[in-house]
């Protein structure tokens, strides 16, 4: 299904991204700044964080990123599995989704494929941007 034909999938996209995407790379940029933890976490975290370079840091977020849209992606995917399943079976749903009252595995023919694409979830409705290796200025490269 294209973005924007179902309200009750947008507002379960908007809840993904602003509950579990954003909040996880927020709370590594306010590592990163040492705010709201205690001045213990603060010293500790300053001592392993400082001879980071800001090359690293965003080495570490885009991993991140990567880490919680591979885990989305999963859980969609299998949410979307467990529905068909069911729905094959005229099993009544162990586990069931709904947003605004519509079951969300309904509205999509992948939900798994609602978060990547010009025009999908993480572009649009993720607040943090630039945490997907294609919109890095820099290469990484390593050596054995």
């Amino acid at each position: 299904m294209m973005p924007f034909e179902s309200e009750a999938l947008e507002t379960f996209g908007q809840f993904l991204m602003a509950h579990c995407r954003d909040r996880a790379l927020h709370f590594y940029d306010d590592l990163l700044k040492f705010e709201h933890f205690s001045p213990a976490l603060r010293s500790r975290l300053g001592k392993e964080l400082a001879p980071w370079t800001s090359e690293q840091q965003e080495v570490v977020r885009i991993c991140i990123g990567e880490a919680i849209d591979h885990a989305l992606h999963d859980m969609l995917f299998k949410l979307h599995e467990i529905a068909d399943n069911q729905r094959e079976h005229a099993e009544p749903p162990s586990i069931q989704v709904c947003a605004n009252g519509e079951d969300v595995t309904e509205l999509s023919d992948g939900l798994q494929g609602e978060l990547f694409g010009e025009q999908v979830w993480w572009t649009r409705l993720s607040s943090p941007k630039k945490c997907r290796w294609k919109d890095t200025p820099f290469s990484i490269s390593m050596t054995m």
